[in-house]
């Protein structure tokens, strides 16, 4: 009976609930799991916890997107507290190492 029910139950849940945002889908995944161990679904069957990989994956993407564009801000604006540097005069800097790998001088903006 489980297994028949069990793709309407799992869409009723994320489609009418907020599933994830008390505890980023733990509770999700965990109801998923006992009722797993309970026999009531098969080992295949992976809708919630797929439901809750996608959100943490969508949540990464924002995070990603939002601290992108704060960067993206910050190299935008004319700050004159920036300075431009060079680490050509650094020992062991990437500007020296490339230099003795490729035996060029170092191009200064």
């Amino acid at each position: 009976l489980g297994k028949r029910l069990w793709p309407y139950i799992s869409r009723a849940l994320l489609q009418h609930f907020d599933t994830c945002s008390r505890d980023g889908g733990e509770g999700l995944e965990k109801f998923e799991a006992a009722m797993l161990r309970a026999g009531l679904i098969k080992s295949t069957e992976k809708t919630l916890s797929r439901h809750v990989h996608q959100h943490r994956h969508a949540l990464g993407e924002q995070r990603r997107t939002s601290v992108l564009s704060e960067v993206r801000e910050w190299l935008l604006q004319e700050d004159g507290a920036l300075v431009k540097v060079c680490d050509a005069d650094e020992p062991g800097s990437i500007t020296q190492l490339l230099q003795e790998r490729m035996g060029e001088e170092p191009k200064l903006a």
